[in-house]
């Protein structure tokens, strides 16, 4: 697509991304909201919603629970400055970067 004729356009990337985040595929909406940003800072503001979202939606995305003997069990995958608990992510917070890249809620 565009991205690929035209990499350093801002514009295709923001398309791309936007296209991404409607399909679920949140670590590419967010990598083409950051590319969007850097290639054309004047949209930073304009995005910054948009990629708190896709960041939003993947930390979610990421989580599992699981119930064991009664016992809810929640299991969140992925990097250190992902929200650990499904309360953390709806609320913006973070697990402050302890590196175990989630938590047990």
């Amino acid at each position: 697509g565009a991205v690929r004729l035209a990499p350093e356009w801002a514009e295709a990337w923001l398309t791309c991304a936007r296209a991404a985040l409607h399909c679920a595929h949140y670590d590419a909406a967010e990598r083409a909201f950051e590319t969007a940003a850097k290639l054309s800072p004047a949209l930073a503001p304009k995005i910054a919603a948009d990629l708190a979202d896709a960041a939003r939606l993947r930390a979610l995305a990421d989580e599992r629970t699981l119930i064991i003997n009664g016992r809810e069990l929640t299991i969140a995958q992925g990097r250190a400055d992902r929200p650990s608990t499904r309360a953390e992510a709806a609320a913006g917070g973070h697990n402050g970067g302890d590196g175990g890249g989630g938590g047990v809620g």
